[in-house]
């Protein structure tokens, strides 16, 4: 007998925050019967590997595939198709989901027929929120569908042609196929379906390193211009030169303020919003080379 919801997570380079995910998995008030966990490796070359190899899953019909690197939207589409049941639920390696957070995907399914596309709230602890955290907060209905907290019908999913493969950073792959799947159905939130989403220390550079990202705005809008026009800006160059080079970091300068009290960090922050200025002038040859390419196509 199938399950009904297979549980699709890609993982990489994250063998330390692994464990406390896979122990969220076992703790599920969902039947063990009723779910399966689909991991795919992609690539790392930390201890993941023996994490998943050493972690005792009796309980839990598990699958873990390992595969070269290439990127999330590659890795989540693979393990989709060793799924067996018919809900697909992503998550994140670095989250943890609510102990209920399959059973009630699956309620929301089972009381709404008509359901194919659903996301719910990731929160995090805003008291451990700083610079140099990572962390996703979505508590209302979401128009990008992030990957940390989402449901698709497996079906519909297929239909969409899953993640495309040519977003090659954790950037946009999940926006463009929600914004597809908002062509064909309702998307909706369910408030009830809750991950946790730590404030993850990272590097300086690692968040500096995020603005090469921003890359893939170029093929988003060459793939769905009514949709990027209609969620997100006129054009990718708005998106990264006026939103995110002036307005986003300039909130973001401000904000720095209110670390005076903790100089060290201040200091640090302040130096990220000013090497980010700098980082996005230096990647402007990227940026044309991006726009350049995906226009041609």
């Amino acid at each position: 007998m199938n399950p009904k919801i297979s549980i699709v997570m890609a993982t990489y380079n994250r063998s330390h925050l692994l464990e406390q995910q896979l122990s969220a998995f076992k703790n599920q008030t969902l039947p063990a019967s009723e779910f399966e966990v689909i991991i795919v490796n992609d690539g790392s070359t930390d201890h993941t590997r023996e994490v998943l190899d050493n972690w005792p899953h009796d309980d839990v019909q598990l699958t873990v595939v390992h595969k070269q690197n290439g990127g999330p939207a590659a890795a989540r589409n693979l393990g989709v198709e060793h799924a067996r049941s018919a809900i697909i639920a992503f998550t994140d390696d670095d989250c943890i989901v609510d102990n209920d957070w399959l059973e009630c995907i699956v309620n929301a399914f089972e009381q709404d027929s008509s359901l194919q596309v659903l996301h719910g709230s990731t929160y995090s602890n805003k008291a451990e929120i700083h610079p140099f955290t990572h962390q996703i907060e979505c508590s209302t209905w979401c128009h990008v569908v992030p990957t940390c907290n989402a449901a698709y019908k497996t079906a519909t999913f297929r239909s969409l042609g899953g993640f495309d493969t040519h977003f090659p950073f954790p950037h946009n792959e999940d926006t463009d196929l929600a914004w597809k799947a908002h062509e064909i159905t309702e998307v909706k939130h369910d408030p009830n379906v809750r991950v946790y989403h730590p404030a993850i220390n990272v590097s300086f550079r690692s968040q500096l390193k995020r603005m090469k990202f921003l890359r893939s705005e170029f093929l988003l809008f060459r793939k769905q211009k009514n949709a990027y026009q209609k969620w997100r800006t006129p054009n990718p160059w708005v998106t990264i030169y006026v939103e995110v080079f002036l307005k986003h970091q300039w909130l973001t300068m401000k904000s720095n303020l209110s670390y005076l009290l903790r100089p060290m960090l201040c200091m640090r922050s302040v130096a990220l919003t000013v090497s980010c200025w700098i980082y996005l002038l230096i990647l402007l040859p990227e940026y044309l080379a991006e726009h350049k390419k995906w226009r041609q196509v």
